[in-house]
């Protein structure tokens, strides 16, 4: 994964537009990309204060919602043109006077309006490299509640929570969803001024009606702060959190992935337990943890962090364990010629392996379906990766190779066994489909022989209009010091094809269209041969 960071620059002043006498100025803003929110009116944007110590008195929220086009009516009734998007069924009212507020009697919204483009200069462009000129933006700053006809900054002394049934970061969420379907993208000023896509953004937001929905990474960005070996997650201001740090000690692949992992993990404790992590406290993260919106119960193998304070406003994490413990667990509980022990948990060998894979299998994984657990079998995902330099997905089973093959010897490439399959597309059926031709070769309780190259796999009930697959033998994924991983291929066969197939030699067969660049779009697109 590539890391970034947007750059950062001074705060420049905003100028309000003349008015015409005719109807109240609507300020345009100029903002700093980090996230201070600076107006020319004399009506000051309120402030929040962060966890004591860390944060200096900052807007609790603040994004910018861009639009194609101008808004129209806009200028001459702001209240009009927002209440037409829907706003009302949120429950808010417009208020019109040195500048727009929008309120729900709770929490109050400040909005500004900029004609033309936003300014580029510091906006972090990585994930929408090619952001459209648009026609006007929208800028919106939360953090105050309405008490008895003032305005008070949120989060002082008291610690409301911003992701209650009412808090203001679940309002704000709703808000700027809502905008965000009219608009083309979002941005995201407590994040390094990152830019979303805004369909994306209001995606990640769809669930808000549920309460134990906190989608707090749609406001926050995980990237290598600039000139220096640290990875940051920045936004976590707007929930009145400190942001977060880390310092790999090394800079490649396995190291940053489990910086990711503490990172994300340090923010989702914080998030669901409403406080900030205190200094000098330790904290578990689970091997590959993907903390997200909803509450997980989480288990398995753990490496330990400590909380250091670090810059103002921010937390540092030190991880405590040895960067080495999971392989050398892996390399115990797989040696061969012995018992496999379950002194490794299969979250650490599905992060070893997904660590490995991208030797094995050049590419980008893009996706994850997690198939229903089953109390038989490892639990085990399923990955849908690019190819590197190649049409096509590979899909790929993860998980199941955690234990040997019941009859498969410990000394050979039958053991410990992922399916692969060479897609033209991909789907959630067509990975529940490898997901169950897995749970079959690992439900045989050694009362037949292990799956090995040249076999054909039958079922009894169809996957994907499909009852026979051939296997072929794929690359090994080694995970040193342990016992390697071997891949199977996985190649639909119809069943006027099968007789053919199994006289001339399933793995001959298998072979050719492995191998034969010629014959690869035949190979790709076998996996919709049920479907025709």
């Amino acid at each position: 994964m590539t890391e970034g960071s947007g750059a950062l620059r001074d705060e420049p002043r905003a100028k309000a537009l003349p008015s015409s006498g005719q109807a109240p100025c609507v300020p345009i803003l100029m903002h700093d990309p980090r996230s201070a929110l600076v107006n020319s009116s004399p009506d000051a944007i309120p402030i929040a204060e962060g966890p004591a110590g860390l944060s200096p008195p900052r807007p609790l929220a603040h994004a910018s919602v861009l639009f194609a086009e101008p808004l129209p009516g806009l200028a001459e009734a702001p209240g009009a043109w927002l209440l037409s998007l829907g706003l009302a069924e949120l429950g808010f009212t417009v208020e019109v006077g040195q500048g727009v507020r929008l309120t729900n009697g709770r929490h109050t919204v400040r909005v500004f309006r900029g004609n033309g483009p936003l300014p580029r200069e510091g906006l972090d462009l990585r994930q929408f490299p090619n952001l459209p000129r648009e026609g006007c933006y929208l800028t919106l700053a939360s953090g105050i509640s309405s008490r008895q006809g003032e305005e008070q900054p949120m989060r002082g002394g008291a610690r409301p929570d911003p992701w209650a049934e009412d808090g203001v970061m679940r309002v704000f969420s709703l808000l700027v969803s809502r905008l965000a379907l009219n608009g083309t993208a979002v941005v995201l000023h407590q994040a390094g001024s990152l830019v979303k896509d805004a369909r994306i953004f209001a995606r990640l937001l769809r669930e808000l009606a549920h309460p134990d929905y906190r989608p707090f990474r749609a406001w926050v960005d995980l990237s290598r702060r600039r000139g220096s070996r640290y990875l940051q997650l920045r936004g976590l201001e707007s929930f009145g959190l400190p942001d977060l740090q880390l310092a790999p000690e090394e800079w490649d692949t396995w190291e940053t992935s489990r910086g990711r992992e503490a990172l994300y993990f340090a923010a989702y404790r914080m998030v669901r337990e409403n406080r900030p992590l205190s200094a000098d406290e330790v904290l578990e993260v689970p091997l590959g943890v993907q903390p997200g919106s909803w509450p997980e119960p989480f288990g398995g193998d753990t490496m330990s962090y400590r909380v250091r304070a670090g810059e103002p406003s921010s937390l540092m994490l030190e991880r405590l364990s040895d960067a080495a413990e999971p392989f050398t667990r892996w390399a115990r509980a797989s040696a061969p010629g012995k018992p496999f022990s379950s002194s490794v948990g299969v979250n650490t060998y599905q992060a070893l392996f997904r660590h490995a894979l991208e030797g094995a299998l050049p590419g980008d994984t893009i996706a994850h379906v997690a198939p229903p657990a089953s109390q038989a079998l490892p639990p085990h995902e399923v990955l849908v990766r690019t190819r590197l330099g190649q049409s096509g997905f590979t899909v790929v089973t993860n998980g199941f190779g955690w234990v040997p093959q019941a009859s498969g010897k410990r000394d050979s490439g039958a053991a410990h066994v992922e399916l692969a399959a060479w897609m033209d597309s991909h789907s959630p059926e067509r990975a529940l489909a490898l997901s169950a031709l897995g749970t079959l070769m690992q439900s045989n309780e050694g009362s037949q022989s292990a799956w090995a190259p040249g076999d054909i796999a039958v079922v009894s009930d169809p996957l994907l209009g499909l009852r026979h697959f051939v296997i072929a033998q794929g690359p090994a994924v080694p995970l040193p010091p342990g016992s390697p991983v071997n891949l199977f291929w996985v190649i639909p066969l119809l069943a006027a094809e099968f007789e053919m197939v199994r006289r001339a030699g399933p793995l001959h067969w298998a072979n050719q269209l492995l191998k034969d660049p010629s014959r690869r779009t035949e190979l790709v697109q076998r996996w919709s041969l049920g479907a025709n």
